[in-house]
């Protein structure tokens, strides 16, 4: 006889965040049938509506209260309330204004979880399988789909047909950081939606990356660099306080040469380069060359350095130092931008020193 759940299984998708995204996304997935299994690194459900309790105190450590504008997430709250797991909060709210307050009314309807802000969340929970204490790290594809590893317990055996992920950008920035293995090592593929889907450039990098370095005033899109696209080759431009901060600037100024180098950055990506972009407010920008470049070392398994002539002294001799420091090759090569090479002017300026 023969089973049609082994000929036709369901598909079994996994779910990275048990916050109320999460755990609605997966609620949705399993009433259109799917398998849905959620990972959380926290000790249970709730995300940013976490609630923490001693012996005789209690406090959210999350959001305060939420509110429920939209008719569907109304509707959903209303069958919360219905179930005693939230209520309308009803505080007494004042407005200061120097040395006088006073009473401040609110139109609008604010929630609360009951008994606790987590309350909303543990009830949901009730129907899906929530993985806590679980750090989803790294996913490599196989035949059938998607494997995952956790911190905790290593490669999973389930095999997925898809991965989501419902946590912010912030947050997922720091769940998965600099020198998380996300894609490493070469058999390994960052997170992604499904394994037929085209990976982004960043995340198809090849083993044994070569680092190309562009500085804010190199943003020549008619270098021999990009002449080629390869999978070997990751481009990274870094917006930095090293460099905004270190003479004062105009703010057009520094403005103008982030939008210059955002604009380049959208070339390559549109022509097939793999570039890495750190903006100024990134969580992951440690503000400082050589710290940031350390950092994507770890990350993309970088086996080869390369940067072209700074125009300026200063960056010349940062960048000449930390290459001094490296185990890996490393080269400077010329930025395209002048009619005359450095190496001529500097050839020039020896034999005029020497008459």
């Amino acid at each position: 006889m023969i089973d049609k759940k082994t000929m036709n299984p369901t598909p079994h998708l996994a779910l990275i965040g048990a916050g109320i995204a999460g755990l609605s996304c997966a609620t949705a997935l399993q009433r259109a049938g799917l398998e849905v299994s959620l990972f959380d690194k926290s000790r249970g459900p709730g995300g940013r509506m976490r609630s923490r309790r001693d012996d005789d105190w209690q406090c959210d450590h999350g959001a305060q209260y939420f509110t429920a504008r939209h008719p569907a997430f109304r509707a959903e709250v209303a069958r919360w309330q219905q179930a005693g797991v939230a209520g309308v909060w009803e505080p007494r709210r004042w407005m200061f204004a120097g040395d006088s307050s006073q009473g401040r009314e609110s139109t609008v309807a604010r929630f609360v979880g009951v008994p606790a802000m987590t309350a909303p969340a543990r009830y949901l929970a009730n129907t899906v399988a929530v993985h806590a204490l679980t750090t989803i790290e790294q996913l490599r594809r196989q035949r059938h789909g998607w494997q995952s590893f956790s911190t905790e317990q290593g490669w999973l055996e389930t095999c997925l047909a898809a991965v989501l992920l419902a946590v912010l950008a912030v947050v997922r920035t720091r769940a998965f950081p600099s020198g998380a293995r996300l894609g490493l090592p070469a058999a390994s593929t960052p997170l992604a939606a499904t394994p037929g889907q085209q990976p982004s450039p960043e995340n198809r990098m090849s083993p044994g990356t070569t680092l190309r370095l562009i500085l804010g005033d190199q943003l020549n899109p008619q270098h021999t660099w990009f002449e080629q696209q390869r999978d070997d080759v990751l481009y990274v431009f870094m917006e930095m306080r090293q460099e905004t901060d270190y003479v004062l600037h105009h703010a057009q100024k520094i403005i103008a040469i982030f939008a210059a180098m955002r604009e380049l950055a959208r070339q390559l990506r549109a022509a097939g380069h793999c570039v890495h972009y750190l903006a100024i407010d990134d969580p992951d920008n440690r503000q400082a060359l050589p710290d940031n470049l350390d950092a994507l070392m770890l990350r993309f398994n970088i086996r080869a350095c390369e940067y072209q002539a700074p125009d300026e002294w200063r960056l010349d001799a940062q960048l000449a130092d930390y290459g001094r420091r490296q185990s890996i090759p490393g080269r400077m090569v010329d930025s395209e931008h002048f009619y005359t090479l450095i190496l001529e002017f500097t050839t020039r300026f020896e034999q005029q020193r020497q008459r």
